[in-house]
């Protein structure tokens, strides 16, 4: 992130964050995980559309058993569901979800500063360098600092109300209710943060073509 290097979310922020979700709602109608979204993996084209990118963790299923293939979980700190850190724990999209509303943050107040180099990933983990996976457990909780308190994050301040309830919701793991919530597309499509959008019908691809031409006329809306 650039915080503390004065950074202002880009005008088409907005539209990138909706893009973003469609495609991994499309994703997981498939189904398939993800397992690494952060902004690293998303490519801009040039007519400055958001894609989703770099499936070398993905999983081609509805659900994870939660093995760790390689000795660590699949995604990056910051953005990394917690469930996802407990090895043989099952999870499912609202991990892709909880590491959407991290990007979500990042994209709209420039994130956490790590002296202008993206975050390794877990995968570069290493126990004698001092790095400990039990400490992506509380991942939840360094996101509900930054939004209620972005100053002890070394963050700014999500622009408004509705962007903090809406990463809040996704990324609050305090106990069992979140994994009983509505669900989590449905959620997303509904919550007031994503009103402005007016996103097509899920699965309808005609709409989906048409909605990205409305998008890409002038007059995009600002964080």
């Amino acid at each position: 992130g650039w915080s503390s290097q004065g950074y202002t979310a880009p005008a088409p922020a907005m539209t990138w964050v909706w893009q973003i979700f469609l495609g991994l709602e499309y994703l997981h109608r498939r189904p398939l995980l993800h397992r690494d979204v952060k902004p690293q993996n998303v490519l801009l084209t040039h007519g400055s559309r958001a894609k989703l990118t770099d499936f070398g963790v993905s999983r081609l299923a509805g659900t994870s058993d939660g093995v760790f293939t390689f000795g660590t979980p699949p995604g990056t700190p910051m953005y990394i569901a917690p469930e996802v850190v407990r090895e043989g724990v099952r999870y499912g999209p609202r991990a892709d979800l909880f590491s959407y509303a991290a990007l979500v943050l990042v994209t709209l107040t420039g994130g956490w500063w790590n002296g202008g180099e993206p975050i390794p990933p877990c995968a570069s983990f290493d126990p004698k360098n001092g790095d400990r996976l039990e400490k992506l457990l509380d991942n939840w909780r360094v996101m509900k600092r930054a939004i209620e308190d972005p100053a002890t994050e070394g963050v700014k301040p999500l622009p408004s109300e509705d962007a903090k309830a809406f990463v809040l919701s996704l990324t609050y793991r305090e106990d069992a209710d979140w994994e009983r919530r509505d669900p989590v597309h449905e959620f997303v499509r509904r919550h007031p943060f994503m009103r402005e959008a007016a996103l097509p019908v899920a699965g309808d691809w005609a709409a989906v073509v048409k909605w990205l031409e409305e998008i890409d006329r002038p007059g995009q809306p600002t964080p």
